[in-house]
């Protein structure tokens, strides 16, 4: 009889035991609820003037609800800068979690990092940065988690283009948590003599 109840423990701990990927998935979820998509005017950053702003949304046209599939997230490879920040906070769930997919395209992620960095054109890094101000310090904390994982997995990744990005989070964090913080500076002032 010990021995069936020490097998049946062994067989429950290991079901319940999760990979780093699935509580990172799980977090995920918690942390991106699905959120309205934007009307066609407001998906992208240049709307319906721009040839690739406008093929992404003729791509998207049926996508309607908050959600969308693992096949529509790899239409999106590269093409993530074009979306509004709204877009972008719209569109980040479904692609986090094709990102996890079973049959996931590498790519997801490792185009998930780019995103986040390289030298940008002015306004190109205004853009950016506007989407990165619609995500919340847990949001942020996510991507983060994300991009280490896109990093220890991915033998195609350029390792510091993905810790250039993770930098780059990594102080949008630290500015985010300030500003929670009443504006008070990571760091304490230095005494006035």
């Amino acid at each position: 009889m010990r021995r069936d109840a020490l097998g049946s423990g062994c067989h429950a701990s290991t079901f319940c035991m999760k990979s780093p990927a699935q509580s990172l998935a799980m977090q995920i979820r918690e942390a991106f609820p699905p959120v309205s998509r934007p009307p066609d005017a407001e998906l992208t950053v240049h709307g319906s003037d721009c040839f690739h702003c406008s093929a992404l949304i003729d791509e998207f046209k049926d996508e309607r609800g908050g959600t969308f599939s693992p096949e529509c997230a790899r239409w999106l490879i590269g093409e993530l800068s074009l979306l509004s920040p709204s877009g972008f906070r719209w569109a980040l769930p479904s692609y986090l979690a094709a990102v996890f997919a079973d049959d996931a395209d590498q790519d997801l992620g490792e185009f998930l990092a780019y995103h986040f960095c390289g030298d940008l054109r002015a306004d190109e890094a205004a853009e950016r940065e506007a989407r990165v101000r619609v995500l919340s310090e847990g949001q942020i904390d996510c991507l983060i988690q994300v991009l280490h994982l896109v990093r220890s997995n991915l033998g195609s990744v350029y390792f510091s283009d993905v810790d250039e990005a993770i930098t780059y989070l990594n102080l949008r964090k630290t500015m985010l948590a300030e500003k929670a913080g009443a504006g008070q500076p990571a760091t304490l002032p230095e005494a006035k003599s």
